[in-house]
This record gives C-alpha cells, sequence and structure tokens, in this order.
C-alpha cells in the first residue's frame, strides 16, 4: 500500500467509541477501541453496533473490516456517501477493529 499523501481524515464516533482514520482520496484507514480501554489496566470489553462516520468524497466506496490481532479480513461490504461521509456500523469484536476503506467510483 502507498501511504503518500496520507493525512488525518475528520470523523465521529459513537460515544463508546475512541479512535483515528487516516488516509488520501482513494484509501482511508481507521482503528477504533472501546472508549473505557485505558491504563494501566486496559479492559477490552467487545465492539458492537458502534459506528463512525468518516468524511469520504465521492458516491461509493468498500469497507473492509480487520482484526488487528490477526491482521485477517472479517468482512467487507460497500457504503454510500451521504453529504461528503460514509456512515459506517462495526461489526462485533473484542477490543478494536480496524476498517480499511478503498474508493469505488469518482
Amino acid at each position: 500500500m502507498d501511504y503518500a499523501g496520507f493525512v488525518p481524515v475528520p470523523c465521529k464516533l459513537s460515544a463508546g467509541l475512541k479512535g483515528a482514520v487516516i488516509g488520501n482520496d482513494k484509501v482511508r484507514l481507521g482503528w477504533f477501541r472501546d472508549v473505557e480501554c485505558v491504563p494501566p489496566d486496559w479492559p477490552m470489553k467487545p465492539v458492537s453496533g458502534q459506528t463512525v462516520t468518516v468524511a469520504a468524497p465521492g458516491d461509493s466506496w468498500q469497507v473492509e473490516f480487520i482484526d488487528p490481532v490477526t491482521g485477517k479480513s472479517t468482512g467487507e461490504s460497500r457504503v454510500s456517501i451521504r453529504d461528503g461521509e460514509a456512515r459506517i456500523i462495526l461489526p462485533e469484536a473484542q477490543g478494536s477493529v480496524t476498517v480499511r476503506l478503498k474508493r469505488l467510483g469518482p
């Protein structure tokens, strides 16, 4: 993957999440975890039904969910863009989840 031009990307998170997104006009990467997962104990509560809204130009993007521990894909779907944003419903995950978005259209 070419990380050229990657910058922080605006995103809005459900109240139970913390995380961030970086990317360019064609690819975005995000990592999210439970908002209460903090030191010194780092409790890993499941993430389920939380939403992330990511700034995204164009008409359609594909989102892939990745297990950050194994690096394996756990599923993917297309998301439509409304008012320049992609709303993503995160799948059930233990502790945290990573997303990769690829722009499908112009």
